[in-house]
């Protein structure tokens, strides 16, 4: 008679390397773009408060500390290249 105790916990601990190899991975990968998507939008809206609220020529470093201020109000961290990356983009997105 064949023991299926062993065929059962060789399955279990095959499915869980699976799980832990493709699916945790993926998830978290999702989170991450979705958070990304989500401070992208913040960015957008912090640019947009900035030049309203900063109107006129040659104020950019006014603006671009404000933008910074308004991310860490909402607990946004990041770096300065990450941050120059979204506000250019954001600033050429509401030029259009």
């Amino acid at each position: 008679m064949i023991d299926l105790t062993t065929i059962i916990t060789i399955l279990i601990g095959l499915f869980g390397a699976v799980i832990t190899a493709l699916l945790i991975p993926y998830i978290r990968s999702k989170t991450t773009a979705v958070q990304f998507d989500k401070f992208l939008t913040w960015v957008k809206i912090g640019v947009g408060a900035a030049e309203m609220i900063y109107t006129g020529l040659k104020r950019g470093v006014e603006k671009k500390q404000y933008v910074k201020d308004f991310l860490q109000r909402r607990g946004y961290t990041y770096d300065d290249d990450t941050v120059e990356a979204a506000l250019e983009a954001a600033v050429n997105e509401l030029k259009k």
